[in-house]
């Protein structure tokens, strides 16, 4: 009997040690994710003022976030080079770089980029030359167009016919695109039934692009 006893005793003492460890590990696991939860909404809020500063900056330079769905298309007619920009308005990144596509030539940016872009469009003379809607000029070299929305847009094109004037405001703006199509990162999945023949045709449309953003298609001015 005294042995019964002392096991029953024996093994509560048992359970109680057995569980110790445990409550100490929840309680610690508990104050871990206490103290992620606490640096994670301490980097959210970091976040949130770089980002209020950064608007507050850009803002003063007259730069204002485009909240509207919205492109920027620039067209080399000659060398049938055409490449652009979405905003995030329009499209998410995410949605719009995992459908395969026939090509690369566009790629999406955030709002405060299209701003950034419309704001150097502006101070180019884009809006003040360009004509309402999307316009096919005759005989055009280059055109830039740009779309807001449901129903506005505007096209600015040069061609031969015109002056110099026209010529390096038009490709001003169409360099202004250009940089930040450059500038911006894009993942896109392109659909390819030719093999290795796909990539020697991207070599040549990249020589063409690359020559007529240089000043390729300002021969005839």
């Amino acid at each position: 009997m005294r042995k019964a006893g002392f096991l029953f005793v024996l093994l509560p003492w048992l359970a109680a040690c057995g569980s110790a460890p445990s409550s100490g590990s929840d309680g610690r696991r508990d104050d871990l994710a206490t103290e992620a939860e606490v640096l994670d909404s301490r980097a959210e809020a970091a976040a949130a003022e770089r980002e209020r500063t950064l608007l507050a900056e850009m803002a003063r330079e007259g730069v204002y976030p485009v909240e509207q769905p919205s492109q920027a298309t620039v067209k080399y007619h000659r060398e049938d080079v055409t490449f652009g920009l979405y905003n995030e308005a329009y499209t998410s990144q995410s949605e719009f770089y995992s459908q395969q596509r026939p090509s690369a030539n566009y790629k999406i940016v955030e709002n405060l980029d299209m701003g950034a872009l419309w704001k150097s469009l502006e101070d180019a003379g884009f809006f003040a030359a360009a004509q309402t809607g999307v316009v096919r000029v005759p005989g055009a070299s280059v055109s830039v167009v740009v779309r807001r929305g449901a129903s506005e847009a505007w096209t600015l094109a040069w061609a031969p016919t015109m002056d110099k004037a026209a010529y390096e405001r038009t490709m001003d703006c169409a360099n202004a695109v250009s940089a930040l199509f450059n500038a911006t990162m894009g993942m896109q999945t392109i659909e390819n039934s030719d093999g290795a023949d796909y990539f020697e045709r991207e070599r040549d449309r990249l020589r063409q692009e690359n020559a007529a953003r240089t000043g390729g298609s300002g021969g005839s001015r």
